[in-house]
């Protein structure tokens, strides 16, 4: 049936319907990736991200989910602009318009955050494979950049208060020690060493890291950066 249907149309009208059917798929699959990448470059508010992790606190049956977001926005952080990051992270709205979340105020919250993910982390005892996961989310915050209004500078901010818990998270046990390490290395050392000019080191996160991992294998740990050590 179909092969006469063929048959009675022009070869070259024929032609025209595959190559407008072809065009449609096309079209559809280069608008989908488009929305892909989109979401991808998209940096979420700290507000999505507190959200999700309190989510699966308040209900442990909802914990893959909450993984899945975790990871979803911090990878998203991770690849922002850092001057992208600064202005989006911590919008936040007052009467209906945008605003930042205040100093004092965002303090509170990163405490609070934190607190949370522990309580996660606890959770997952029995899950290697999403507690990893939860540990190179963790790692990859730890790239959030100095706040404008002081949120995220050295000592009280959401980066240098990832890299402290995870360094508080290596002490749980011995495997805990080996994953932390291997999430770090992996998420934080790697790139570090790769980077080409020492003004491009976010001296916050070095600070934190080499203050915050006692272990007899941090020298082992830091070899790939040393130069950059000596440097600063």
């Amino acid at each position: 049936q179909m092969a006469g249907l063929i048959g009675d149309l022009d070869l070259q009208q024929y032609d025209i319907m595959v190559w407008k059917r072809q065009k449609l798929v096309g079209d559809q699959k280069g608008q989908g990736n488009s929305n892909h990448h989109k979401a991808e470059s998209q940096v979420p508010t700290w507000k999505e991200l507190v959200d999700a992790l309190a989510d699966g606190v308040e209900d442990a049956t909802t914990l893959p989910r909450t993984v899945k977001r975790v990871v979803r926005f911090a990878a998203q952080i991770a690849k922002a602009d850092s001057n992208k990051l600064k202005s989006e992270l911590w919008k936040t709205s007052h009467k209906g318009k945008p605003s930042y979340l205040e100093y004092k105020e965002a303090d509170s919250q990163i405490e609070s955050f934190l607190q949370n993910f522990k309580i996660i982390m606890g959770r997952l005892e029995n899950d290697k494979t999403q507690r990893v996961m939860l540990l190179r989310s963790l790692a990859r915050l730890t790239a959030v950049p100095e706040h404008k209004e002081g949120v995220g500078s050295q000592g009280d901010g959401l980066g240098f208060k990832c890299v402290q818990l995870l360094g508080f998270l290596k002490k749980r046990s011995p495997e805990a020690e080996q994953e932390v390490l291997a999430v770090v290395q992996e998420i934080i050392i790697e790139p570090l060493a790769a980077k080409q000019k020492v003004q491009d080191l976010p001296m916050t996160t070095m600070a934190a890291v080499c203050s915050t991992f006692e272990s007899s294998r941090l020298p082992e740990f830091l070899k790939p950066i040393v130069g950059w050590l000596v440097d600063m």
